[in-house]
């Protein structure tokens, strides 16, 4: 019987320790410069599918994605623990269910849009969409779809 209470009392302790190291985790987090970001889409179209939202810094590193399926002609996504710095959000509406943007030349198959918002004639450049992250923040994104325009 005195095994079993030490290794309930041991177990507790364990726990219980754990618990602290969370605690500072979390304000290492915090410290560290990590924030969430939530993306309102709009110009979703009625094809449905999902969307994908990726985000980037100005060196092509994936700071973080997610993604949701699409009901309705816009949505909201987050992405959480994403670091301090410029970043850059590329969104688009999987139609064809294939997880990628289908390109025709190019030219994008599915709607699609970045950060900021930029009116594009070739493809986009990171200065274009680019936003700083500094604490959490909110981003607006409309899709284009540039199949009318082919």
């Amino acid at each position: 019987m005195k095994a079993s209470v030490l290794v309930g009392v041991a177990v507790i302790l364990v726990l219980v320790l754990a618990k602290e190291e969370e605690a500072p985790m979390q304000h290492e987090k915090l410290a560290a410069g990590l924030h969430s970001v939530t993306i309102e889409v709009s110009g979703l179209t009625q094809e449905g599918g999902i969307v994908y939202v990726e985000a980037s810094n100005e060196n092509a590193m994936v700071l973080g994605r997610t993604s949701g399926k699409v009901e309705g002609d816009s949505m909201t996504l987050k992405l959480s623990e994403i670091p301090s710095g410029y970043i850059s959000l590329f969104v688009f509406q999987d139609v064809d269910g294939d997880q990628s943007l289908t390109m025709e030349g190019y030219l994008p198959k599915e709607p699609m849009g970045f950060s900021n918002n930029p009116t594009l004639s070739g493809p986009p450049n990171f200065m274009q969409s680019r936003f700083k992250l500094a604490e959490a923040t909110t981003q607006q994104i409309r899709l284009v779809d540039y199949r009318g325009m082919m």
